[in-house]
């Protein structure tokens, strides 16, 4: 507490606010500050846009500016409500890889990032082209992340547009998809696949839903 000196003068009269400014300056810069951050934080949870799915690209194609967006807002018009807000909203996210293999740290740092994304409940839906496709499916436990295509799929799928590992089918090649295409999505030797369901719970179940629905979307 601030040493004080002097007669205090009575609290809001004219003498005590500068008296207040001089010895409580700091003491009222701080907790303002405090609580402009703790109010920042309050609003920006509020009003942060929740997502039902979450669908991820990685490769080394570009995207052109706006296919992100559009391709997210054609999707939510048949995916299902994960949280129950009132919204359905899809978010695209794109990890655009160094194909050249000059990067290397880069492309590290960008597969942990897909990885991280492999355990989350509303990243369900990927586009992969075929280094990174061919990366996650050769790993021991691949079976155990991704959806057989013939659990999810509601049309039957030429057998060369399938990808399998020890005899099943986890990958659909969407080269040259129609969709796709007419969206400005890049297809060339790209993949896609659909998340297991990480847990039991209803957020995770109805965005799995959701992204089932939002791949055979894609296939029509």
């Amino acid at each position: 507490m601030a040493e004080v000196y002097g007669v205090k003068p009575k609290m809001f009269t004219r003498e005590w606010w500068p008296y207040f400014w001089m010895y409580y300056k700091w003491h009222t810069i701080g907790i303002v500050f405090a609580a402009v951050c703790i109010i920042s934080f309050t609003i920006g949870c509020i009003t942060k846009t929740k997502y039902d799915l979450i669908m991820t690209y990685a490769g080394g194609a570009p995207w052109q500016a706006g296919v992100s967006e559009a391709l997210a807002e054609s999707l939510s018009e048949v995916i299902t409500d994960a949280d129950d807000n009132g919204q359905k909203n899809v978010l695209v996210e794109k990890v655009v890889m160094d194909n050249s293999g000059t990067d290397v740290s880069l492309n590290y740092n960008l597969q942990v990032k897909v990885d991280i994304e492999l355990s989350q409940e509303i990243y369900n839906l990927y586009l992969f082209d075929e280094d990174e496709m061919k990366l996650m499916l050769g790993r021991e436990e691949a079976n155990l992340v991704f959806t057989p295509v013939s659990d999810w799929a509601e049309t039957a799928v030429p057998e060369d547009k399938l990808y399998s590992k020890d005899g099943v089918a986890y990958a659909v090649s969407v080269e040259d998809n129609a969709y796709l295409k007419n969206i400005g999505v890049p297809t060339k030797g790209l993949y896609m696949l659909v998340r297991n369901k990480v847990n039991e719970s209803e957020l995770c179940k109805r965005s799995h839903d959701g992204a089932v629905a939002a791949a055979n979307l894609i296939l029509k």
